[in-house]
């Protein structure tokens, strides 16, 4: 009799230390909503949706970061510097004044992780090929990949950086002087 009580009362036991262990979780849940959001997150940046998910890009952008020379292009066309890119050495030599001050963070397949860090970059933008290391560079800084299929998407590409960077009418007068030319 004394075994089947003690091995109740340890089944009984064991039941409500496990139905504390859920109480105490699921108190400490609470469920992210727009009307739970911290009010930082709506006044200081707006949400991005991309290429592999969604971000929250800071409204006012000091340290911009490429993560390979395509995104630089469109960033220095949409008269943003970056100060920082990866895959330096594929960039076009006509660049070279944007080169300058310009951070060099490896290969574009291999970013220096920990350069980039140290730089604390507003936001980090590149092609939906990096997302490979999305997850390490999102935690560094909001970041955005563009769509890309292939390089005959570069409107497309130029567009979707812009509206992701607020920089409509800096894409318009880029597109404007090109049909100008042609």
């Amino acid at each position: 009799m004394a075994y089947l009580w003690s091995k109740t009362f340890h089944a009984t036991l064991f039941f409500i230390i496990g139905l504390l262990g859920a109480l105490f979780l699921a108190g400490c849940y609470q469920k992210v909503s727009p009307d739970n959001l911290p009010s930082s997150v709506d006044e200081n940046c707006y949400l991005v949706t991309h290429a592999v998910g969604e971000s929250c890009v800071p409204r006012q952008v000091e340290h911009i970061v490429s993560l390979g020379p395509t995104s630089f292009e469109n960033l220095v066309a949409l008269e943003l510097q970056p100060i920082a890119t990866a895959g330096l050495q594929f960039l076009d030599p006509l660049l070279f004044e944007q080169l300058l001050s310009v951070v060099d963070l490896g290969h574009n397949d291999r970013p220096n992780l920990e350069r980039l860090l140290q730089l604390e970059p507003d936001v980090i933008v590149g092609l939906e090929e990096y997302q490979a290391f999305y997850n390490q560079v999102s935690q560094i800084a909001p970041t955005v990949l563009v769509p890309f299929e292939h390089s005959g998407q570069w409107k497309e590409m130029l567009a979707f950086t812009a509206d992701a960077l607020s920089r409509a009418d800096q894409a318009e007068a880029v597109m404007a002087a090109y049909n100008a030319r042609l």
